[in-house]
This record gives structure tokens, sequence and C-alpha cells, in this order.
């Protein structure tokens, strides 16, 4: 609280009493208006705390959202990666059913000719 002076002139209009007097209205009119101010800067600073809370509330929905459309574009591309690896070992295992075979018919030729040299002796 500040502390007021009263000029000497408007105590002896006043006199003592009435100058005193003059300081406790001063003196409340300062402290309701600390209150005044004080009550519109706490109203100011809540609608802006409801304000930020609101848009972050919008920004984690948006998120969420956005997170979500990611995921299912990942389980699409996921899915369509294992469908390609499973046609890939299904080929891969048809070339090599395809090369064992042709490597046992030319073990079988050449020990059918072993076999067939052999016996014409």
């Amino acid at each position: 609280m500040a502390i007021i002076t009263i000029p000497k002139i408007l105590r002896e209009k006043l006199t003592e009493e009435g100058a005193e007097a003059l300081v406790e209205v001063l003196d409340k009119v300062e402290d309701r208006s600390e209150m005044h101010v004080l009550q519109v800067a706490e109203e100011r600073f809540e609608k802006k705390v409801e304000q930020a809370k609101s848009e972050l509330k919008d920004d984690i929905n948006s998120l969420r959202s956005e997170l979500k459309d990611d995921v299912g574009k990942v389980d699409k591309r996921l899915e369509q990666v294992r469908s390609e690896l499973k046609t890939d070992i299904a080929n891969a295992r048809a070339d090599l059913i395809k090369w064992m075979f042709i490597f046992w018919m030319g073990q079988v030729i050449t020990i059918t000719g072993i076999l067939i040299a052999f016996l014409k002796k």
C-alpha cells in the first residue's frame, strides 16, 4: 500500500479528521481497484488456459486420427509384402525342385552309361 500525503492546504480545509477519512477512502478505493484488476487478470488467464486446453485437445485428436490412418497404411503395406514374400518363396521352391530333378536325371544318365560300359566288356 502506498503512503498518501495530504497537502497542507487540503489538511487545513478538511481538518485532521477529514484528512484521515479521505486517506481511508482512498485506501479502500485502491484496495478495490487492485482486487478488480486481479479478478480481471484471473478471468483472462482462465480463458486463455481453456482456449489452450481446447486447442491442445483438438491437436491430440487430429494426431490420433492421422496415426490411425498411418497404422492402417502400414498394415496394408505389411500384408502386401507378406503376400509378395509367399509368392517369392513358392517360386523359389519350384525352381529348387526343377534343378534337383535336372541334377538327378544327370546322375541317373551318368550311372546308366557307366553300367552299360561295364556290362558290355
